[in-house]
């Protein structure tokens, strides 16, 4: 080819230079991933509101007069009724499911900030850290029910993946940013082990099933760092990672002291015992509940092996094989990585976790994502740069796909961005209004008897404590024996017309479950309650119907 420079022609460069084109590729990932975020928050405001929020969301005014447990129903540990309850504080003036998923999207913000830093930390590699960034903003298990509902199902998956990666890298004396000095590639950094047990407990504390992040790393930090005297590892790995456990856990642990036998009746009791019962006859209508394990294996799959996460799967294989294939070549007999065997056992302790409870719903089996986003990195780290080469192309091409697949349910509701008062949030506000007004228009005052209450404390209005949570306990009441039962507060479809009877409701918002709601409806209608016609609500569960008591 002829030398351009000896003819005289002047080259035009085709990219612009170092300093400039880094400056562009920063600014384009900023404007790339601020799309990203858009999508996702426009997804949590605009989703439609669950059955399950209906649990959740609650407690975020409850809390300000009455006693998590004591004074109404909530099965679950207390930090996501806590941590709702500081949301709605913060962002309560756009509404109480406003407040309680903008909470949830922190967490998400959480989340993708603790992968891009500790994706890049562990690989030093763009296409690593880009690929396990993208394939969890795109997950469409996590922008499902999982994560942008207000609920506890996502709230540990940052907590956990956060936890889990500052063991690894304390275990091996490597900081945030650097290796920390004056630590040998053997001695564990006790702070960064503190942060990690610290964080572990902080998902307990969101829910009782993150104690399967937590068992694997309390048998690895009896095992490792290996090589160095027992007594080292007790003082450098056991002892702050208990601390920093023990500390992050202890207004839980408060909770439980208060009054155990209660605490375990909501958290432990109640899923082992009238949940299981209620399901066992009401599970054959819903498709995504499984009973049996065969069932259980069948959702699995379903969540495990499509999209995004059958991406990541593959991604892990086949490094792993990589790997493999390197080492049984090179006959290679190097110590194995503990770190990397603490993250494949957390991966199968987390995953066969989710067969455990009965009935398994698809959020059981989100889980694993998180541990396998740490497990691909720390694998990606060992590839030696012959292999990096070959493999960040599948990465960054697996990447393409992946958001292809996620794009849909990212870019669904951005157009909505513009106008905020059709989002879910606001509508579900604007219904609580409405029923705040024609009760004040009637001239009608007190308990709102609903099984749907987040719309009727959207209000600002007053709900029955047996109520307070939703249909869950009152729906399960006919499941449990008296010494279970006095520990809730609550009614069930035996005994609401005689609480009503004792404490009429100003108003029924009924029309969301007809078997359920069929006693609290005969009660209107043959007590003279007055239907108001023209009012409209509907969701995804009916068409809502206010019913107000009897002018005097």
């Amino acid at each position: 080819m002829p030398d351009r420079r000896s003819s005289g022609e002047t080259e035009i460069p085709l990219l612009p230079s170092t300093p400039m084109r880094r400056a562009c590729v920063r600014i384009g990932a900023v404007l790339f991933f601020g799309v990203l975020a858009l999508g996702i928050f426009a997804r949590l405001m605009n989703y439609e509101l669950r059955r399950d929020e209906e649990l959740y969301v609650p407690p975020a005014v409850l809390l300000d007069q009455y006693r998590l447990y004591v004074d109404f129903f909530y099965n679950h540990v207390p930090g996501s009724a806590w941590f709702f309850h500081a949301s709605n504080a913060l962002f309560g003036a756009g509404g109480l499911l406003f407040s309680a998923r903008f909470g949830v999207f922190f967490f998400w913000v959480l989340f993708a900030a603790a992968i891009a830093f500790f994706s890049w930390r562990i690989t030093k590699s763009h296409a690593a850290t880009f690929f396990l960034l993208i394939l969890a903003l795109t997950n469409e298990q996590l922008l499902s029910v999982v994560g942008v509902t207000a609920t506890n199902n996502f709230l540990p998956l940052p907590f956990a993946y956060i936890g889990l990666a500052l063991f690894v890298l304390g275990v091996r004396g490597q900081g945030l940013v650097r290796k920390i000095p004056g630590l040998t590639k053997r001695m564990p950094d006790p702070a960064m082990i503190f942060g990690a047990g610290a964080f572990l407990a902080a998902a307990l504390a969101m829910k009782a099933s993150a104690i399967a992040f937590i068992a694997p790393v309390v048998i690895a930090a009896l095992l490792l760092p290996a090589g160095i005297a027992y007594i080292d590892r007790v003082k450098r790995t056991l002892v702050p990672l208990a601390a920093g456990g023990a500390i992050a856990a202890s207004p839980v642990i408060v909770e439980f002291l208060r009054a155990p036998e209660l605490f375990l009746a909501h958290v432990v009791r109640y899923h082992t015992g009238p949940h299981i019962a209620y399901w066992a006859g009401n599970a054959s209508g819903d498709e995504d509940v499984a009973m049996a394990l065969g069932a259980k294996g069948l959702l699995a799959h379903e969540i495990w092996l499509t999209g995004a996460n059958l991406l990541l799967v593959l991604a892990a294989a086949t490094i792993s094989a990589l790997l493999i294939a390197t080492a049984t070549s090179r006959k290679s007999r190097g110590r194995i990585d503990g770190a990397l065997l603490l993250a494949f056992a957390t991966f199968a302790v987390v995953a066969v976790f989710g067969f455990a409870p009965t009935p398994s719903f698809p959020q059981y089996f989100a889980p694993p994502i998180a541990v396998l986003l740490l497990l691909i990195a720390l694998l990606y780290e060992k590839l030696g740069s012959g292999a990096r080469r070959g493999v960040d192309v599948a990465l960054v091409t697996a990447a393409v796909i992946g958001l292809a697949i996620g794009s849909p349910r990212i870019v669904q509701h951005l157009p909505r961005l513009a106008e905020p008062q059709v989002w879910t949030v606001a509508k579900t506000h604007r219904a609580g209004g409405l029923i705040a007004e024609a009760m004040a228009k009637a001239g009608v005052q007190g308990r709102v008897a609903t099984l749907m209450p987040v719309y009727a404390l959207e209000g600002g209005l007053e709900v029955y404590p047996e109520f307070a949570t939703g249909q869950f306990v009152y729906r399960t009441s006919d499941f449990m024996g008296p010494d279970l039962l006095k520990y809730y507060k609550t009614t069930s479809p035996e005994t609401v017309e005689a609480l009503f009877r004792k404490d009429p409701p100003a108003a029924l918002l009924l029309g969301f479950e007809t078997a359920l709601e069929a006693p609290m409806r005969r009660f209107a209608l043959e007590n003279g309650y007055r239907r108001i016609a023209g009012f409209t609500l509907k969701d995804r569960y009916g068409e809502g119907e206010l019913w107000l008591e009897p002018a005097n």
